[in-house]
């Protein structure tokens, strides 16, 4: 009886053992989301050390979201983040990649839009974060 019922939980944790992986995936998703947000917030402090202006963090559309929206001058800012510990993966700068200055482009529009500022002048900047370091790339891309 003892072996009989080591050998059914073995089974039941096997069986289970896919949700546990989903459940682990959502965890890893929110931890993932909240390492961004520390990173996000940290790189709004810098911005804002170096004259801008922060408006929103993590603008939301039904096309995707901004990391940060901010003001420097009389130029609406459009900001991404990209954090890695290392650079296996390439570096936080090169993880902007053509598909995503899209996304983050149509998400601007969509915010200049909504917001009714067609026509206030903006620019597109990507701000990478390794280990303690930070590299601004201001007017990153064009549109598209």
């Amino acid at each position: 009886m003892g072996v009989g019922k080591n050998n059914k939980q073995k089974t039941d944790t096997v069986r289970n053992g896919q949700k546990l992986r989903s459940a682990d995936t959502s965890v890893n998703k929110r931890n993932r989301r909240a390492t961004g947000t520390v990173y996000e917030q940290a790189v709004g402090y810098y911005l804002e050390q170096q004259g801008y202006e922060i408006l929103r963090f993590n603008y939301r559309c039904p096309l995707g979201e901004i990391d940060i929206i901010a003001k420097e001058g009389g130029c609406l800012v459009f900001c991404e983040v990209k954090y890695r510990r290392g650079n296996i993966a390439g570096t936080s700068l090169e993880a902007v990649d053509w598909r995503k200055q899209q996304t983050i482009f149509r998400c601007a529009q969509w915010y200049l839009k909504e917001m009714h500022l067609e026509e206030i002048p903006c620019r597109f900047d990507v701000i990478g974060v390794e280990g303690s370091k930070i590299r601004m790339v201001k007017n990153a891309f064009e549109e598209l």
